[in-house]
């Protein structure tokens, strides 16, 4: 949520690039979805048959290579996995397309089009089994738009990379009150991230 207090006119370029920006991730979002399904799925069989016992390391091995390396990954911003015999832990940051809404019973306007940033986990440990995921901030399409228009040159991946500063801040040292600050990459700027009142909802901005 692009949180600039001066209105500004964005062009009609730099909204069609966010407008395809989301519409991929939105593609992948669907693919991604599908592949998750599809990997876990033999996962829960086999614990449907023998609950009672450990899943076998090279099951859990091959669950967690096969998620690094999917097809789906060209909207990841993280992914971070450990693995040791019938253990193992992979957590992944990636982008995702979705809707927001004002906070606000008087708001009468439409659902609008935004970005996210969120978290998927998956934990084993002997005979347990759990995908988790969390939402970890949104972004209106003008935020992008306006990083596409203030500095022509960037690309989809420094609009990832900025994306996914507001995602690692820790939400516990914010107040409603407060904001923290990151350096973003290839510009004089600065991205802020601003408590929403939500356990699980940030906004951003980019001045400069």
């Amino acid at each position: 949520m692009d949180l600039a207090s001066a209105p500004v006119c964005i062009s009609t370029e730099a909204r069609g690039r966010a407008r395809d920006l989301r519409r991929r991730v939105e593609r992948e979002d669907a693919e991604y979805l599908s592949t998750i399904y599809r990997l876990i799925e033999p996962v829960q069989q086999r614990l449907g048959r023998y609950p009672h016992r450990n899943l076998r390391p090279e099951m859990i091995a091959a669950l967690i290579e096969r998620w690094r390396f999917m097809d789906s990954r060209d909207f990841r911003t993280h992914i971070e996995a450990r693995l040791e015999r019938t253990r193992a832990s992979l957590s992944e940051r990636r982008v995702v397309a979705g809707k927001m809404r004002l906070a606000d019973p008087s708001w009468q306007g439409d659902d609008e089009l935004d970005f996210g940033i969120s978290e998927f986990a998956v934990l084993v440990e002997g005979n347990r089994f759990r995908v988790r995921s969390r939402a970890c901030c949104a972004f209106s399409l003008h935020a992008p738009a306006r990083r596409y228009q203030r500095h022509p040159g960037c690309d989809d991946a420094a609009v990832l990379h900025d994306m996914d500063l507001v995602a690692r801040v820790d939400q516990a040292k914010l107040t409603p009150a407060a904001s923290t600050s990151s350096p973003t990459r290839g510009m004089a700027a600065a991205g802020a991230a601003a408590w929403c009142g939500s356990p699980t909802a940030m906004a951003s901005r980019c001045r400069s």
